[in-house]
């Protein structure tokens, strides 16, 4: 009934954990990864520790969306994340199923039993904090759609998917890590763009084995409680209307989206007399065990019933029966298969890639981009990626790289190795873009934006060079960094901040051609 995280590359502290608080299921991050070996001598400890404590092998679960956010870095494949797979699936009916299968194949390898993925959030709000391009898009059709393709491919596979964020995160403006977002819609309003996805998984045959709570309030639903802790939205929305019948697991209760709400132990009886079956503590050894001990007290008592402790026992037995065999994993993949999926991988994302407009002749232009910086808690903040100085190197142009935390630029040619940085943290942004402008001179300028329409420094920075120059956007994250601005002579836009599409951007910008079509609206 839990599902919990632990800090560290070694299996010691939580298989001690397992063996004292008998915990059957476990969350992995970024900081328990060290490469895709290493990952799996992980895998196989924590699942022998649980078959020794607990009789029952766990399901090991991990963030592992593609794009922006992942937790495995070395030694599987990079794919392309949702916004990006809706991009190149008008062209290429099969990226999500695709992308699925690279994967859930490469997942069950190196013994991970669920993928708290995809996200089936409808982004209908460009100014989104924390799903952006982890959403397939503003469609909720699409979205419905694509998910379903994922889903069954994964599932195929043999490892469980998970939709999320019940009811759905996609019109917030509140990242929920740090605060408590609202949605104030009708049931009616839901079913008609946030439902769809749940709507329609019953319907197709492919529904997730898990379902992920989001901590919202949906004050016309439930005024009291956000949606992990509503009877009238777990109970009465999704397990009666929905008539969803697989895991439901909560976010995190150590977001402030909810431990802000209540104490996390109160919470968690609440949560499961509400519908769900499993509570998410990622973090905090103490917490975990408050909430352990607590969920024990509340079984004892009976304040959670035995019929509602039942069914959650069957959903998670009948979960583990379905995507665990009697040994963890499957016999190694081939060389082959990874380059294999790697070819695959570096298609699906240069299909990804929408230019919308003329791109003209770069051959003159200069470079300027923003550094690489996590845009939400979600992200793991792992390296820093140069884009200026990758695009202009790989077309032999003069770059400038713009920190926006640190407010300095570093200039740089393609032809010297030399670079001068100039700190401008004191005299301001002003004098930064004028000592740029004077560097432009009369060249076009590639401009490299990271969600610029929820950053002023970026804002001025695309008002000062699109009203003065001839400007290609690129934008490196959500497609939105111009909205309601002065439209530039070109866009481009590449969905996320990682190696594989700033690979697939500088092909794009060597070629002039791209098939990608944009998954959202732009007015």
């Amino acid at each position: 009934m839990m599902l919990v995280g632990f800090g560290g590359t070694t299996a010691q502290v939580i298989c001690d954990a397992i063996q004292k608080h008998h915990f059957g299921n476990i969350i992995l991050f970024k900081r328990n990864i060290q490469n895709a070996e290493q990952l799996r001598t992980l895998c196989q400890k924590i699942w022998d520790a649980c078959l020794q404590h607990n009789g029952i092998a766990p399901l090991i679960a991990i963030d592992q969306e593609g794009g922006s956010v992942r937790r495995i870095f070395e030694g599987v494949t990079d794919v392309p994340g949702q916004m990006a797979i809706a991009s190149a699936s008008i062209e290429n009916k099969k990226a999500s199923k695709q992308v699925a299968h690279i994967v859930a194949r490469q997942l069950k390898e190196l013994g991970i039993g669920l993928n708290l993925a995809p996200v089936v959030d409808v982004n209908t709000n460009p100014y989104n904090p924390v799903i952006g391009v982890r959403s397939y898009g503003d469609d909720p059709k699409r979205v419905s759609r694509l998910a379903q393709e994922f889903v069954k491919e994964h599932q195929k596979q043999g490892v469980a998917a998970c939709y999320k964020h019940f009811c759905g995160h996609g019109s917030v403006q509140v990242d929920s890590h740090i605060g408590v977002p609202v949605v104030d819609k009708s049931l009616s309003q839901l079913s008609e763009c946030e439902l769809v996805p749940y709507m329609d998984m019953q319907k197709s045959g492919s529904a997730p084995a898990a379902v992920m709570t989001a901590h919202i309030l949906y004050p016309q639903i439930d005024k009291d409680n956000i949606a992990t802790l509503s009877q009238a939205i777990l109970g009465g929305i999704l397990r009666d209307k929905l008539q969803y019948n697989g895991l439901v697991l909560t976010d995190c209760f150590e977001m402030e989206g909810l431990s802000k709400t209540l104490r996390i132990e109160d919470a968690a009886v609440q949560s499961l007399q509400s519908g769900a079956d499993i509570i998410t503590v990622s973090h905090t050894l103490d917490r975990q065990i408050a909430v352990h001990n607590a969920l024990c007290e509340a079984i004892e008592s009976q304040k959670i019933k035995k019929s509602v402790l039942d069914a959650i026992q069957t959903r998670i037995g009948d979960t583990k029966a379905k995507f665990l065999g009697k040994q963890m994993g499957t016999k190694r993949l081939k060389p082959a298969d990874f380059d294999k999926s790697e070819r695959m991988a570096n298609r699906l994302s240069r299909g990804s890639i929408c230019v919308q407009g003329e791109m003209g002749d770069l051959t003159e232009a200069v470079v300027i981009g923003v550094k690489n910086f996590a845009s939400t808690i979600a992200e793991d903040r792992v390296d820093c990626i140069d884009v200026a100085q990758k695009v202009g190197e790989a077309l032999g142009l003069d770059f400038v790289s713009v920190s926006m935390e640190e407010m300095c630029a570093v200039y740089g040619s393609a032809h010297k190795t030399s670079e001068i940085k100039t700190s401008k943290t004191e005299q301001g942004l002003q004098s930064l873009l004028q000592e740029m402008d004077t560097w432009v001179k009369d060249r076009r300028v590639i401009l490299c934006l990271s969600n610029a329409q929820i950053d002023k420094q970026q804002q001025a920075l695309y008002d000062f060079f699109v009203q003065k120059k001839d400007t290609v956007l690129v934008s490196l994250r959500t497609p939105y960094d111009m909205l309601h601005r002065q439209k530039p002579s070109c866009h481009v836009a590449i969905f996320e901040y990682t190696h594989l599409a700033i690979r697939s951007l500088i092909e794009v910008l060597q070629s002039k051609k791209a098939s990608g079509t944009m998954p959202v609206v732009l007015s």
